[in-house]
């Protein structure tokens, strides 16, 4: 499986007191229509309304999807990248030069 992260910004329009209701119809979903999608590990980041989700899956495509649902049920904004552990890049920039 490949590891992924999902960027999300909540719109600061969104009601605070809708989150968990937001996050629970998100969740829903995601076991629903993304089962190939797994989360590791979830954080709000201290800038506002982002949040950052650590995923693994085997496809972009899947990711795309499960950040879509994002999207639709929590007012949000999303980018997805991929994640690489810092020795895999070292070492393949390396090979690279």
């Amino acid at each position: 499986m490949t590891t992924f992260v999902i960027f999300s910004k909540v719109t600061p329009s969104a009601s605070v007191i809708k989150l968990d209701e937001r996050h629970k119809a998100v969740q829903r979903r995601h076991r629903s229509e993304c089962p190939t999608v797994s989360f590791r590990a979830g954080f709000a980041l201290d800038r506002g309304y982002e949040v950052l989700d650590i995923v693994e899956a085997d496809t972009l495509e899947d990711v795309q999807r499960a950040a879509k649902i994002i999207e639709e049920e929590g007012s949000a904004t999303t980018e997805v990248v991929e994640a690489f552990p810092w020795r895999e890049f070292v070492a393949s920039r390396s090979r690279a030069a």
